[in-house]
């Protein structure tokens, strides 16, 4: 197994910092709240557990049902529970954008992609599609069906089924290289248009710059492409805190994760342009935005249109591939 990549960037002053520690000093104003509310929160566990399940706790028990807010039957606990899980979120996108800058450049912009993985990624991306095709329809009957159903069974319900929704969307769009493909060919419209501008007033192109940016933004991490798997995470984290939910409830979660670990793996195996495992695994964008670039080699028919495609890959992204194929 290669050892992990250590790199270093220089601060103002001079001192040599890690990436990770450039990333944890951008959100380090999220750490005092975080790490206050998960104490809170162990704290609030291990006092209840103390108390035995008996007629004699019932007293306890009333007491901190008087506790729960109105309207909604969640307890005090549960609600620290929740938005320590949301600056967790934040924290690590806040972290995770700016490790994923520096992992990027220390890898030097260089990536191999091997055409046998793609088409394995593109095999497993189906099986994922039809799993959540088949399993969208639960949360709807789920909600519609039932003659009885708690706030908290709602919440989880719905948490469901936004995730089966956002990960369509992320796979379709990830998958889908048409608007690579527009901008492929657009780019060299800008060659004709920079000649004669006048003969072309009625066509307006996007700056290539600003197609640049946005490219090499994304692969810093993408708030869309991440909302998916945190949705996942928190129907999961809702069944471990909250008594009225059990983890039947949110099998679908638990199926979905596993599928995103081996599609992961699958993309990994197709093309890797950041290199940190960990950061891909918790922020989808980074892993399956390097799909669309990567897909319309597939269909190239001479070495020169590849090396043209890879060029332009290089532009837009400011990654050099090296293919295997």
């Amino acid at each position: 197994m290669p050892q992990p990549a250590i790199f270093q960037v220089k601060s103002r002053n001079g001192v040599k910092k890690s990436g990770l520690l450039a990333g944890m000093r951008g959100a380090r104003r999220w750490w005092p709240f975080m790490v206050g509310g998960l104490i809170a929160l162990c704290r609030l566990r291990s006092a209840w557990a103390l108390f035995p399940r008996t007629a004699s706790s019932a007293p306890v028990q009333l007491e901190e049902e008087q506790e729960s807010f109105e309207g909604f039957k969640v307890k005090k606990h549960e609600v620290m529970a929740y938005l320590c899980f949301a600056i967790v979120f934040w924290a690590f996108r806040a972290c995770g954008s700016r490790i994923a800058r520096f992992t990027l450049e220390e890898a030097g912009g260089k990536a191999i992609l091997r055409m046998g993985g793609l088409n394995q990624a593109v095999l497993y991306k189906e099986v994922m599609m039809a799993y959540m095709n088949a399993a969208i329809l639960e949360p709807v009957i789920s909600i519609g069906a039932a003659e009885e159903l708690s706030g908290k069974q709602l919440m989880v319900h719905l948490g469901m089924l936004f995730s089966i929704f956002w990960w369509i969307y992320i796979l379709t769009d990830a998958f889908d290289c048409s608007d690579v493909s527009q901008r492929y060919q657009y780019k060299r419209f800008h060659e004709v248009v920079d000649k004669k501008p006048g003969d072309y007033e009625w066509l307006t192109l996007q700056a290539l710059d600003d197609s640049r940016n946005t490219q090499k933004a994304k692969l810093q991490g993408s708030v869309i492409y991440d909302l998916g798997l945190w949705f996942i995470l928190f129907c999961i984290f809702a069944a471990v805190v909250s008594p009225g939910i059990t983890h039947r409830d949110v099998f679908h979660a638990y199926a979905m994760l596993v599928l995103w670990i081996g599609m992961h793996h699958q993309c990994r195996g197709a093309s890797t342009w950041n290199p940190n495992y960990l950061l891909t695994l918790f922020m989808p964008s980074t892993g399956l935005m390097p799909m669309e670039f990567c897909l319309p080699l597939q269909e190239v028919d001479n070495v020169d249109d590849l090396d043209d495609w890879r060029h332009f890959i290089q532009e837009r992204c400011g990654i050099t591939l090296n293919i295997v194929a």
